[in-house]
């Protein structure tokens, strides 16, 4: 990938918010030779973005991944949508403990919308919002994304 497209994790800022877009496959599963030193890696780089975003004096720090932490509760179990819950809260801790902490992040991968999930779990309160896709939501219990990781 990263010899085609360059790097899987990427940053910028508009309007005074910091936005920090990350490769959440590395959070979702690390069990492959050499991913753990990646997500590793990610997670020392997700932190220095973090502390830039705190000397830049951002209005507001949004995390863009495409697998959400979580989809409908923070303690939920782990699941094909979400990241392991040991991964989550440790990546979650260090992002709400920081001056510049992330109140929003934003994710796809569930194919439906779910909105207005918050947590105050790992510090402060963040926002997760998954944005089904154009090309095909799915309504995974006949009405409703609410309730199903």
């Amino acid at each position: 990938y990263k010899q085609t497209w360059g790097e899987d994790h990427m940053h910028f800022s508009e309007n005074g918010i910091h936005f920090i877009g990350l490769n959440s496959q590395l959070y979702f599963n690390a069990s492959n030779p050499g991913v753990q030193q990646l997500a590793q890696e990610q997670t020392m780089w997700l932190s220095q973005q973090l502390d830039i975003a705190s000397a830049q004096d951002a209005d507001g720090v949004v995390l863009l991944s495409h697998i959400p932490p979580f989809v409908v509760d923070a303690d939920e179990k782990d699941g094909w949508a979400n990241w392991p819950q040991e991964t989550r809260s440790n990546i979650l801790r260090r992002t709400q403990t920081k001056a510049a902490p992330v109140s929003l992040i934003i994710s796809g991968h569930f194919h439906a919308n779910v909105e207005g999930v918050t947590s105050d779990n790992f510090g402060m309160r963040v926002e997760v919002v998954s944005s089904s896709s154009v090309g095909c939501p799915i309504q995974w219990n006949g009405s409703s994304a609410q309730g199903l990781p």
